[in-house]
């Protein structure tokens, strides 16, 4: 289950733990991101072989 913080929470929130969260948050987005590259491009190998397959 995650946890989702209020906009409430937030603002009360120490300066320095939201840095933190934020910049944890961007490290997440950055390992999804070469997740998500690294998928397109085998998805583009796979079509590749269908379409080599239709092709013989």
């Amino acid at each position: 289950m995650e946890f989702k913080y209020t906009e409430d929470q937030l603002n009360k929130m120490d300066k320095t733990l939201i840095v933190e969260l934020f910049l944890g948050l961007q490290d997440h987005m950055e390992k999804l991101t070469k997740e998500t590259h690294a998928l397109n491009e085998k998805m583009q190998f796979l079509m590749e072989q269908i379409s080599f397959m239709e092709i013989d």
